[in-house]
């Protein structure tokens, strides 16, 4: 309900500009822009499919199609490119929100972020899964890893490259039922 909610918010962002003429293209992920740039919708998928065949000597062969990972993305901004949304949903094992926030760019020293997104503590946390193929994270990052969270963080560049973080969250991670039971 929530993952059709913010699409819901996010496609009504658009409706006033759509008296406008609207550009689409693709550009890592579909588009639909305004023509002054000020509402756009992207909208991308990420499919890992696995067959599997186990041939067996004194039994029938297993042959298995599944989806190791399914996820659609959609992301934007509404009336500029300093409020941007980004909602992902995780459809391998049932529909589910894996990330979901709203972005605010007030400065470009002071940002607010809300939602459940990745928190960028581990070093492997920085680098998108699409750009790492055929390797896996490592054992150890998920189970002292955060990964996910829903919380607020507010941050910002003072110098470049000097920037600070600040977060407040669940605590829950990838699981927000189990908050506090550790």
């Amino acid at each position: 309900r929530k993952a059709l909610l913010l699409m819901v918010i996010a496609f009504l962002s658009l409706v006033p500009r759509l008296l406008l003429a609207l550009d689409a293209g693709y550009d890592q992920g579909f588009y639909l822009l305004t023509d002054d740039k000020n509402y756009k919708f992207k909208f991308n998928i990420k499919v890992q499919p696995r067959h599997e065949f186990v041939s067996k000597e004194a039994a029938i062969d297993e042959n298995t199609f599944k989806l190791a990972r399914m996820k659609t993305y959609f992301s934007g901004h509404s009336f500029s490119d300093k409020y941007r949304y980004f909602l992902s949903i995780d459809f391998a094992n049932g529909a589910g929100i894996s990330e979901g926030y709203v972005d605010l760019t007030l400065t470009n020293y002071l940002k607010v972020i809300a939602g459940r997104y990745y928190i960028l503590i581990n070093r492997e946390d920085i680098f998108a899964a699409t750009g790492t193929q055929l390797i896996g994270y490592s054992i150890v990052s998920d189970h002292f890893g955060v990964n996910e969270d829903y919380g607020v963080q507010v941050y910002g560049n003072i110098i470049d490259p000097l920037a600070y973080y600040v977060f407040v969250g669940n605590g829950g991670g990838m699981t927000p039922a189990d908050a506090g039971k550790n």
